[in-house]
């Protein structure tokens, strides 16, 4: 199968430097993509300036899976001072929401549902946990897929496709296709969401933090970056096998808080992939430590 890979650098702090490092990571991440058996899409954002494509097809549009939920979170309270929701508001969920044969901590915790949340505590479970139940809870009370996609091109992501909830996903797992957009636009809205204004300063905060609590995906763009220092605030997404045992959308996106101030925005996504679970994990994590690697060397570069 014909490997694709999508690097997106921006070249803002040091740009002679990163150009000149961009060449040895395109060829750093071929190499580790070298044999991989599934269609690879990978972006990194850094900056509003200039840009440099390094290698691939950045056109293509990629499953999100659970990676939409971050989309979802945005729509939710960026909606909300005109609505009077917060991340303090309390919904209460149904019994008839804890629906089984799905991932849900949240159900598991409450199978008898009737509980009272606060629709913060709901995110929680959507973001950092990636549970199902609760991001079906929010589509219920605050807006259909297609207002989430409406919602996050109108801040200027014109590649997102929001279209199937996770109920509808389950009953059809061929309906995954519609949410998806490509890695450049992922990278990107992750790379600008930490300085953005798009929430009120409150829910802004709320979200960073969740994301930097996320408890899925360690072993994914995490694990790339162990001893340096650096953070990252993710969202991952695992979609379906088909009846070939192709995965369907296996993803990792998020921004990486460098120890030197900067970050960077990436997004890897796997599609149409033979490889196991684990073998693409440890795909993310090897692509995840050459990215960050040559950032630090550039920042050390730049201080000679």
């Amino acid at each position: 199968m014909r490997l694709r890979l999508h690097v997106f650098l921006g070249l803002v702090v040091c740009p002679l430097l990163l150009l000149a490092q961009s060449a040895g990571l395109s060829r750093s991440l071929e190499l580790a993509l070298r044999g991989f058996r599934g269609r690879v899409g990978v972006a990194v954002v850094y900056g509003r300036g200039d840009s440099l494509v390094v290698a691939g097809d950045v056109a293509h549009s990629y499953p999100l899976s659970s990676v939409v939920k971050f989309h979802q979170a945005l729509y939710v309270l960026g909606r909300a001072p005109g609505c009077g929701i917060s991340v303090d508001s309390v919904v209460t969920l149904a019994p008839a929401e804890m629906v089984r044969d799905t991932w849900s901590p949240l159900r598991d915790r409450y199978p008898r549902g009737g509980v009272r949340l606060t629709v913060g505590e709901v995110l929680r479970y959507s973001l950092q946990q990636s549970d199902n139940v609760a991001c079906d809870a929010l589509f219920r009370r605050f807006g259909a897929p297609a207002r989430v996609e409406a919602y996050v091109r109108s801040l200027g992501f014109h590649a997102c496709h929001v279209g199937a909830t996770e109920a509808d996903m389950h009953a059809d797992p061929t309906r995954a296709v519609a949410n998806r957009s490509t890695p450049v636009d992922v990278a990107r809205l992750f790379y600008e969401f930490p300085a953005a204004q798009w929430l009120a300063p409150e829910a802004q905060a709320f979200v960073r933090d969740a994301l930097l609590g996320c408890s899925t995906g360690t072993d994914r763009l995490p694990a790339g970056l162990a001893g340096t220092g650096a953070r990252i605030g993710h969202k991952t997404g695992t979609g379906f096998r088909d009846a070939h045992g192709r995965m369907q959308g296996f993803n990792d996106a998020g921004f990486v808080l460098l120890p030197d101030g900067r970050r960077y925005g990436i997004a890897v996504f796997i599609d149409d992939a033979l490889a196991s679970d684990a073998d693409c994990a440890a795909l993310m994590a090897r692509l995840s430590a050459l990215v960050c690697r040559a950032f630090s060397a550039a920042s050390v570069s730049a201080g000679r």
